[in-house]
């Protein structure tokens, strides 16, 4: 018997707000992966939330959604129910997992929910190209510090107490020390760039930002691979040499090659992956999802990993973002202030 999903248009506004804000297409995507992934290893659908609700592994919403999606199933009501009550999923998408649990077609909706697709995430197209405005601000700013030079200068001519102004000594370090910082933080943000291709283990610590972009983008470039070598059948050992062959940075050749060693010494496939080209809690959500190692669950179990590290990636970019547009309207604004201060001054000196 279909179930009503109706609601105020109140409690559809906050689902509207949740479902953008909260549970995004992107994490409701990895969450019925996860779900598909265990159903088809034969779980029953309330294991299932249990697991899910239970992990330390998943973002926190998730296990939220989970949490609420099981208590509904453990007091005999439908998946779909729950999800309708967390207010975090369409009802649209409600009513469609409703009606496949009626014909017992849940596995195959929950396939083609989690089918989400992403666009590569590098440091340059999702924090700095969605800044640029506000980096054009700060750089108009100093450019305008540094045609200051000769309007000070000319101005000092008449009265030599114009360098005592705030405005005149910023102008006065910009002119003389400005292009060398500029050239230095090119050169910084350069050798950056190249060693977290490089470093390894401690090392790659010291590159701040850089290190965790790098290594979360290998990872899901890697989960994306294994995924599509294990519907070919390739067994693990063989996933690793043809992800060694495929990689060329030095960070990645290190951290396969750690792998390797590792299964050689008769360590599960998990572990081995576990803080080489794997995170400990990437690493441990594939071992949940591929109970006993059972082959035929890695292509979707590296699906769902894949998703969840893209999640993590955006979700730091995001950090990112907001703190490059903060320092760069922070920086121009101060510059502003400086030169109406300098302005100020100038006018009184004429007096």
């Amino acid at each position: 018997m279909s179930m009503s999903y109706a609601e105020s248009r109140t409690a559809s506004m906050v689902r509207g707000l949740n479902t953008g804000l909260l549970f995004n297409d992107a994490q409701r995507g990895l969450f019925y992966e996860i779900v598909a992934t265990q159903l088809r290893a034969g779980m029953p659908i309330a294991r299932v939330l249990e697991n899910m609700a239970k992990s330390r592994e998943l973002p926190a919403q998730l296990t939220k959604v989970a949490r609420q999606c099981r208590d509904a199933v453990t007091n005999g009501k439908p998946f779909a129910d729950g999800l309708f009550r967390t207010k975090c999923v369409p009802v649209q998408e409600v009513g469609f997992i409703d009606a496949s649990e009626r014909h017992n077609t849940l596995l195959q909706t929950l396939d083609k929910f989690g089918e989400s697709k992403y666009r590569s995430q590098t440091l340059f197209n999702s924090v700095i190209v969605p800044n640029l405005y506000y980096l054009f601000i700060l750089a108009m700013v100093i450019s305008m510090l540094f045609a200051g030079e000769g309007a000070l200068e000319a101005f000092a001519r008449a009265n030599t107490s114009a360098f005592d102004m705030p405005i005149a000594k910023v102008i006065m370090f910009t002119a003389e020390y400005g292009v060398p910082l500029l050239v230095g933080f090119a050169v910084l943000s350069l050798g950056c760039t190249l060693g977290r291709t490089s470093l390894y283990k401690k090392g790659r610590l010291i590159l701040g930002p850089f290190n965790a972009d790098y290594r979360l983008n290998v990872a899901a470039k890697f989960s994306d691979m294994a995924s599509l070598m294990s519907k070919q059948g390739l067994d693990q050992g063989e996933i690793l040499r043809i992800a060694r062959m495929s990689f060329q940075s030095v960070y990645a050749q290190r951290a396969i090659g750690e792998a390797i060693s590792r299964m050689s010494q008769a360590e599960p496939f998990e572990q081995a992956l576990s803080g080489t080209l794997l995170d400990s809690s990437s690493a441990a959500l594939l071992k949940e999802l591929v109970p006993n190692g059972k082959p035929d669950l890695y292509p979707r179990a590296f699906e769902s990993v894949a998703a969840l590290i893209r999640i993590r990636i955006n979700q730091y970019y995001s950090m990112l973002r907001r703190m490059l547009a903060l320092l760069s309207l922070t920086a121009a604004a101060s510059l502003l202030v400086l030169i109406i201060i300098g302005v100020l001054d100038s006018s009184s000196l004429y007096q």
